[in-house]
């Protein structure tokens, strides 16, 4: 009932959304934290009475002390499912605008660290663009370059 966002290995027929393969796991987990910040869902293992440190600091619904509007649930998970499907536009401006912000305020860590989620953005979301909806069998060879690896892919489609 209450729905959680998490990585997987392997898909199950559980009614659940999956998106993926992502090339770059380290950018896929990253992408995954900046969602669980700010488009909280469940973070915690489910009712314990009391509120949980995540709800306290912004990053959980409350499922762990209350329960929370299914309507509520489902526009996050609408917000998410469009994120990952491509639609990354406003939330990339925001994250720029706060980046300029920090830059312009001598906090170049914060800077850095909100360059380096526009990046991840950009690998795990950007990347995964489906361009052809041909269901023709084919199979198919990719390959990606990053600080001197080389990983090959091959799909049987």
């Amino acid at each position: 009932r209450d729905p959680k966002m998490a990585m997987v290995n392997e898909v199950k027929k559980d009614g659940g959304f999956y998106f993926g393969p992502y090339p770059n796991v380290f950018a896929a987990q990253e992408t995954l934290r900046f969602l669980e910040k700010n488009y909280p869902l469940r973070r915690c293992n489910g009712f314990q009475g009391r509120p949980c440190l995540y709800y306290n600091m912004g990053q959980c619904l409350g499922a762990c002390w209350h329960e929370v509007p299914e309507a509520e649930y489902a526009a996050q998970v609408d917000q998410i499912k469009r994120f990952l499907d491509g639609d990354t536009a406003a939330v990339k401006k925001v994250i720029a605008e706060k980046m300029t912000a920090a830059a312009e305020a001598l906090a170049f860590e914060q800077a850095a660290d909100l360059r380096d989620q526009l990046k991840y953005i950009d690998e795990t979301v950007e990347s995964q663009r489906v361009l052809s909806k041909d269901t023709t069998p084919r199979d198919l060879f990719n390959y990606h370059l990053d600080k001197g690896w080389m990983t090959v892919e091959v799909f049987f489609l």
